[in-house]
């Protein structure tokens, strides 16, 4: 830990847990600011009693205390000092949490440049020394920022989104020539006669199928096209809305997601419940990974079923919550394998990890619902889960 003469002007905290960090830091800012580094959340805690600390700038992963664990404290004990995290932009869950809960207004991407740095410095000093003066102003001026970076923050993942998007369209086209071509199919079908029964059902399935597979590719392209411009309405992943959300549209688009890998085992997704659904009160991230993980699995499970299978999702509304259950006719488990299925590390698919799972146990039980799981070996597997509707 390094420290400072006694000095009026307000200090600047670097937390890091890697010296090579804390070095670099200090040396490209000791001749602009009043700087001390420590190791860890829990000497920086013990700093900021003592010190005048008017800016905490902390790494994010850390042993013992995390980044975000440590502004959580900070903001209780000295809500008026400035934070500002340091973190990969691979992590984005973690800024999205802290900005959110007014953890911090500004954020750092490792590795970090200087001059960019600086800037977001001398404003931590300038917004501490505000609130030193006019503690309502500052907290305007912290939640102004917050929205800028909620903005930026958007503005990323609209950019990244943009070529997958692209891609997507793209593909769409193609797939729409290919549907006009279904109709010369058929009449090759009706002129060729020695074309075996095999044969003839797998093009009838192909003809059957290229439609729908357009009108779905088509609608999914829309539905990311619409994400990206309610990206702003709906960052926060831990953020649920009185009014909930509709849950139908995640419903046809996660199983418009599977129905490729359906076709190939010629098997069929089928959807049973009202398109009028009660509002549910979860994210829309959150449910489309719960659904399109389910009926994922369930797809998959049809692979090494000999006969032509079926996926089923039926949606009840009932009192308080809305029931869901994604039933497949594929191969099944046995009761030993279900006893371990949906832990961590533990996967009936060669080379699987069985997060997936867990992942959905985890979010349905944080919505406050129940999710379980029946199996009958040779027969298929029922998985059944329940969300609370929305309270406005």
């Amino acid at each position: 830990m390094t420290t400072v003469e006694p000095n009026q002007s307000p200090i600047i905290l670097y937390v890091d847990d890697d010296e090579a960090n804390r070095v670099i830091f200090e040396l490209s800012f000791q001749d602009t600011f009043n700087i001390m580094t420590t190791e860890s959340g829990v000497e920086a805690l013990e700093i900021l009693k003592t010190e005048n600390i008017g800016v905490v700038l902390t790494d994010q992963r850390m042993p013992k205390m995390t980044g975000n664990e440590l502004l959580t404290h900070v903001k209780a004990a000295h809500p008026k000092v400035i934070r500002v995290i340091l973190t990969a932009y691979s992590q984005l869950d973690p800024i999205l949490k802290a900005v959110n809960e007014g953890l911090v207004a500004r954020y750092i991407i490792k590795p970090w440049n200087k001059s960019e740095l600086e800037a977001v410095l001398e404003w931590g000093i300038e917004a501490f020394k505000l609130g030193q003066e006019d503690s309502a102003l500052q907290d305007r001026l912290l939640q102004t920022e917050r929205l800028v970076t909620l903005g930026s923050i958007a503005a990323s993942v609209f950019h990244d989104l943009n070529q997958p998007i692209a891609y997507f369209s793209n593909n769409c086209l193609r797939l729409n020539q290919l549907t006009a071509a279904c109709s010369k199919i058929e009449e090759l079908m009706a002129k060729d006669t020695t074309l075996d029964s095999a044969s003839r059902e797998l093009m009838t399935d192909l003809v059957e199928e290229l439609p729908e597979i357009s009108n779905d590719m088509n609608a999914g392209c829309k539905v990311m096209h619409d994400l990206t411009h309610s990206m702003m309405r709906m960052i926060s992943e831990d953020t649920v809305t009185e009014d909930g959300i509709d849950p139908y549209p995640i419903i046809s688009y996660s199983m418009s997601l599977c129905k490729g890998n359906a076709i190939k085992t010629r098997g069929k997704i089928n959807y049973e419940g009202p398109t009028q659904l009660p509002h549910v009160s979860i994210t829309g991230t959150e449910l489309t990974q719960i659904l399109f993980n389910l009926i994922n699995n369930a797809v998959q499970a049809l692979e090494k079923s000999a006969d032509r299978s079926v996926v089923t999702v039926s949606v009840t509304p009932e009192p308080s919550v809305i029931a869901f259950v994604i039933q497949d006719t594929g191969i099944g488990m046995s009761s030993e394998t279900l006893d371990r299925v949906g832990k961590p590390f533990v996967s009936t698919k060669t080379g699987g990890t069985g997060l997936g799972l867990a992942q959905c146990r985890r979010l349905v039980g944080k919505a406050g619902g129940q999710l379980n799981i029946e199996s009958t070996l040779g027969e298929g597997t029922r998985v059944s889960f329940n969300i609370p509707t929305a309270t406005a």
